[in-house]
C-alpha cells in the first residue's frame, strides 16, 4: 500500500529519522528510511541500498530482484558503478539479476 507523501507526513518522516539516528546512530537511521521506503512503496531497487547499508546482503537482491520481476530495474542498470553495489558485484544471485535485466 502506497501511503501519501504530503508536506505533514515527510515532516513526520524526517522527526523520524532524527530520533532513530539518536537512538541507535547510523543502524538506527537506515533501518527506519527501509521501513519508510516499504511503507511508502518506493521502487524496489531503490529500497536495496538501505539494506546494504544494514548489511542484509539477501534483503538487498531480494528487492532487485523484484525490481527485475517488475520492470523497475532501470534504476539499477543505470547506477551499476554507484560504490553502494560494491559488495554484490562477485555474488552469483546478483550477476543472474543482471543478466536477466539485459535479456529484458
Amino acid at each position: 500500500m502506497t501511503v501519501p507523501a504530503g508536506p505533514e507526513r515527510a515532516v513526520e518522516m524526517e522527526a523520524g529519522q532524527t530520533r532513530a539516528w539518536e537512538a541507535d546512530g547510523a543502524t538506527g537511521y537506515w533501518r527506519q528510511l527501509s521501513a519508510i521506503m516499504e511503507e511508502m512503496d518506493s521502487p524496489p531497487a531503490l529500497a536495496a541500498v538501505p539494506r546494504l547499508r544494514l548489511g542484509d546482503r539477501e534483503g538487498a537482491l531480494d528487492r532487485i530482484e523484484r525490481a527485475v520481476e517488475d520492470g523497475s530495474a532501470r534504476w539499477v542498470d543505470s547506477n551499476l558503478f554507484n560504490p553502494e553495489f560494491d559488495v554484490l558485484r562477485d555474488d552469483p544471485r546478483f550477476r543472474r539479476l543482471l543478466e536477466r535485466m539485459r535479456r529484458g
